[in-house]
């Protein structure tokens, strides 16, 4: 033990690259040690590609996420990548897709997919065993031309599928990856508002075996139909979501809060998220408060607290613009419309609606 702090700083200071290896060796071999730091003391010990200490960061990744911890998941998820021995990892991919939350700045994607690019359907072995990594590529891809209003929602739609089908009955096609495609998905198909959209996402979902996460089932039950929800035989699905929404103050992952919030949108079951959600706008990653503020906005426009609706929508389209999140912002000026034109503002309402429409821009489709 060392008597001072800055003992132990001159220690690491002059000691060698070698050194700093075996003590971290050394270090990861304790018993009783918490596996995020078994993971870390082994990523600064490698000297070179290394797939099982990719893969222990790979999980310590994923438990960050579930704390919360997205900076520290797109952390993980980048050594993770360096390590792998396939330089192509799909782990590069996954580190774009959630690197936007994380940063909040939706226009980094394209640099942190760097030359990724989301595979053809494989003809060669080699092909195929690039799959993950293609499968990853295509999600940060279809999330980035989505939400970034430079693609529209049945390209970014038959992307996703695309990939999606031809992963679908390989098991060594991580389930976090798979699952994560169907979430992007729902989102998709909400955004293009086509029924025919959703179909095959549900087939798709059907057919992968994998357990399906409650948020999920909600969101492609109450975001696809919310008016069948609301009729008695949505009941059960009703009841489903009361209780997730009662559960949201012991929910630590930040995307789980918005997906619950968001099934809950069109179902008039937002006031129970509401702490979580506000604790996401006051705290919470970027990308992932200006989801907050489009739901909170919404429940209070409809509540009738007008003047806190209009503070969030005008906050969430000030982020959305200067992040890149183009879709989003146009969720925010629909809003300001639509309190426009409940406060008789019919000027006003009609300036946004024309900036809310798609055919008003040349550069974006719904």
């Amino acid at each position: 033990m060392f008597r001072h702090p800055l003992i132990r700083v001159a220690v690491v200071e002059q000691s060698g690259a070698g050194d700093r290896r075996r003590a971290h060796e050394t270090l990861a071999r304790r018993p009783g040690q918490d596996p995020d730091r078994v993971a870390w003391h082994l990523a600064h010990a490698a000297i070179g590609p290394d797939a099982r200490v990719a893969g222990l960061l790979e999980g310590s990744a994923d438990r960050a996420r579930v704390r919360g911890d997205v900076a520290g998941a797109v952390d993980a998820l980048l050594r993770a990548s360096t390590l792998s021995p396939d330089g192509r990892d799909r782990r590069a991919g996954m580190t774009a897709y959630l690197g936007a939350d994380a940063t909040g700045r939706l226009t980094d994607v394209p640099r942190l997919l760097g030359d990724l690019r989301a595979a053809p359907a494989p003809t060669t072995d080699a092909e195929a065993a690039n799959l993950p990594t293609a499968l990853a590529t295509a999600l940060a891809t279809g999330h980035h031309l989505l939400l970034s209003g430079n693609g529209d929602a049945g390209s970014v739609h038959r992307l996703l599928m695309d990939a999606v089908e031809t992963a679908l009955h390989r098991p060594d096609i991580p389930d976090g990856v798979l699952l994560e495609c169907f979430y992007s998905l729902a989102w998709t198909s909400f955004f293009g508002g086509s029924g025919d959209l959703w179909e095959p996402l549900a087939r798709a979902v059907a057919h992968s075996g994998r357990v399906v996460p409650e948020s999920l089932s909600l969101l492609m039950t109450c975001l696809a139909d919310p008016a069948g929800t609301a009729l008695p035989a949505g009941r059960p699905v009703l009841r489903r979501l009361d209780d997730a929404v009662g559960r949201l103050d012991t929910v630590t992952d930040p995307v789980e809060v918005v997906r619950i919030g968001t099934a809950a949108m069109y179902v008039g079951r937002v006031e129970g998220c509401v702490p979580a959600l506000r604790r996401l706008v006051d705290a919470g990653p970027p990308a992932l408060a200006i989801h907050a503020m489009n739901v909170l906005s919404g429940h209070r426009y409809e509540t009738g607290e007008w003047d806190g609706a209009g503070r969030l929508a005008a906050d969430g389209l000030e982020l959305s613009d200067r992040l890149g999140y183009r879709l989003l912002a146009q969720l925010f000026r629909h809003r300001q419309g639509m309190l426009a034109a409940t406060r008789g503002d019919n000027d006003r309402a009609e300036e946004l609606a024309v900036r809310a429409s798609p055919r008003s821009r040349g550069d974006w489709r719904w």
